[in-house]
């Protein structure tokens, strides 16, 4: 017994020092979650467990172990977290891939579990309708069969948190994906007259809308960066793509984000025709950078004066290639030299389960 007991105790520490590693934060950013799941071992996730009988409201214990089950592929350990999330604290959901319910037999996910959470998260948005968290989260999962009350969510958070540019992007994110799946969101999905609706419906509202963020992140959607994405889209979407990024560089002339995204879409149209570039190869850990370009100075800031540090966001695809560059912070004249120059930057593709997958991250660049 003495023995059993000191193992636990070692095993708590471990995952202690796990903890301290990533911070302590009820939330961890995806990245971080997928980072710490890698780490632990069976034991780990045993002590865990144990852990979560005491105080099963520790989300970030939770959440972990729900990215440690998805990563490894128990379907069944995965499922039992998500849905007990999704019941418990909804508004903890949010930036959790492994902590989603999605509409299809997989070897991660099960129509069954669907339809046991499909009234879980219609009852929370129906009761918790000043929860800005959990409208977030309740439209990401009700998009998958009720677009229509998704987006009436996603305006309703909108109307919570006017300032919060997370809400565009969520229009943005299913008015595109609404055009181009023809309002089936997943292949699974049968068409319907009610989906096809929506799509319809989607294309007006992106035509009157005037905000530049939906207007032109839908636009990304239907004419996006990456060739081989690009690929699967229409000529008739891709026109409409590159027709709304046009006009959100029109309605927002000063911010250089559109213009980025008009770039790298236009270069990723040049390489439709040629062969997809492979993957670096080398002894590099999964999501070393191993080519990195500096930005060249623009000579106009450089009269002015203006210097500092622009932040990131990019989609790394699964060949290690920067997909997507968009900017967060910084200096609005320094943002397109550093997006052009991080687009050129190659990774050794991050693993999962063994495979080359996407991922996104955040990365900061100086200038001079």
């Amino acid at each position: 017994m003495a023995d059993r007991t000191r193992k636990v105790s070692y095993q708590r520490s471990r995952w202690a020092l796990l903890s301290a590693f990533v911070g302590t934060a009820m939330t961890l950013p995806g990245q971080d979650l997928t980072d710490t799941a890698a780490k632990l071992t069976q034991a780990d996730a045993v002590t865990m467990e144990s852990s979560l009988e005491e105080a099963p409201d520790d989300l970030q214990n939770r959440k972990v172990l729900a990215t440690y089950y998805g990563i490894r592929g128990d379907k069944s350990k995965r499922l039992e977290h998500a849905l007990w999330l999704a019941e418990n604290h909804p508004e903890a959901v949010g930036g959790c891939v492994y902590c989603k319910v999605t509409f299809q037999d997989s070897p991660l996910d099960s129509v069954e579990s669907f339809e046991r959470a499909r009234p879980i998260w219609l009852r929370h948005a129906e009761l918790r309708t000043s929860e800005s968290n959990v409208l977030m989260n309740a439209a990401g999962f009700i998009v998958q069969f009720d677009p229509n009350l998704a987006e009436r969510l996603l305006l309703q958070g909108r109307e919570l948190e006017p300032k919060n540019r997370r809400w565009a992007e969520a229009l943005a994110d299913i008015y595109g994906k609404g055009i181009f799946t023809d309002g089936r969101f997943r292949p699974q999905t049968p068409p319907s007259p009610s989906r096809q609706a929506f799509a319809r419906r989607a294309r007006l509202v992106l035509e009157k809308s005037t905000d530049p963020v939906i207007v032109g992140l839908a636009g990304l959607r239907l004419a996006p960066q990456d060739v081989s994405i690009l690929r699967t889209r229409s000529a008739e979407n891709v026109s409409l793509g590159e027709q709304l990024l046009h006009r959100a560089r029109d309605l927002a002339p000063k911010d250089p984000q559109w213009e980025i995204y008009i770039r790298d879409f236009e270069a990723a149209r040049r390489d439709l025709g040629r062969p997809n570039p492979e993957a670096p190869t080398g002894d590099e850990a999964p999501g070393t950078l191993v080519r990195r370009v500096e930005p060249e100075y623009p000579e106009t800031a450089r009269r002015s004066g203006i210097e500092g540090i622009v932040q990131l966001r990019i989609l790394i695809g699964s060949n290690g290639r920067v997909i997507i560059v968009r900017p967060v912070d910084g200096p609005l004249e320094l943002q397109a030299a550093a997006a052009l120059a991080v687009k050129q930057w190659i990774y050794k593709p991050f693993l999962m389960n063994g495979n080359p997958v996407e991922m996104s991250k955040e990365v900061e660049i100086r200038l001079p």
